[in-house]
C-alpha cells in the first residue's frame, strides 16, 4: 500500500459518485418533455387571436449508439476505481495494528484533518496520529 494511493481514496469514493450521479443524468435528459405557448388564429371567419399551448419532448443530447458509448465508458471507469478502492481496503485488513487502520480511514476515507483525528482518538497531540502513520509508512 503506498502513501499516493490512500490520497487518492477520498476523492476515488467521491469520484464514484460523480459517475453514478451522471448516469442517472444520461437517462433523465431523454425523458425531458417540453411546453411553451405560441399566438395563433382561427382558421375561418372572423380571425379571432388565441394563444395555443403546445407540447414536446426535448431533442436527445446523444445519439442512441453515441449515449451505449458513453455509458460504457462511465461504467468501465466506475468499474476501474470500485477496483481500485476495494484494493485499498483488502490492504488495510492486513495490516495487524487496528489503531494504524483506524488512523488511515479517518485521515484518507473520512478527510479528517489531524486534530479532528486527536479528538476521535482521544491523543494528547496532534501529532501523535501524524507520526504514528509516518513512522508505519517509513517501516512499510
Amino acid at each position: 500500500m503506498t502513501k499516493e494511493l490512500l490520497e487518492q481514496a477520498d476523492s476515488l469514493i467521491e469520484e464514484i459518485k460523480d459517475i453514478e450521479r451522471r448516469l442517472k443524468n444520461i437517462e433523465k435528459k431523454e425523458k425531458t418533455i417540453l411546453g411553451d405557448f405560441v399566438t395563433g388564429s382561427e382558421h375561418e371567419y372572423p380571425y379571432i387571436k388565441r394563444n395555443f399551448r403546445i407540447n414536446g419532448v426535448s431533442n436527445k443530447i446523444f445519439s442512441s449508439k453515441t449515449k451505449r458509448q458513453y455509458k460504457k465508458m462511465l461504467k468501465s471507469k466506475k468499474y476501474r476505481y470500485e477496483k481500485m478502492v476495494k484494493q485499498i481496503e483488502y490492504e488495510l485488513n492486513y495490516i495487524n495494528n487496528s489503531e494504524i487502520r483506524r488512523i488511515i480511514r479517518f485521515r484518507y476515507y473520512d478527510n479528517l484533518s489531524w486534530i479532528q483525528i486527536q479528538i476521535k482518538m482521544q491523543y494528547n497531540s496532534e501529532n501523535t496520529a501524524r507520526m504514528k502513520l509516518e513512522r508505519f509508512f517509513e517501516k512499510n
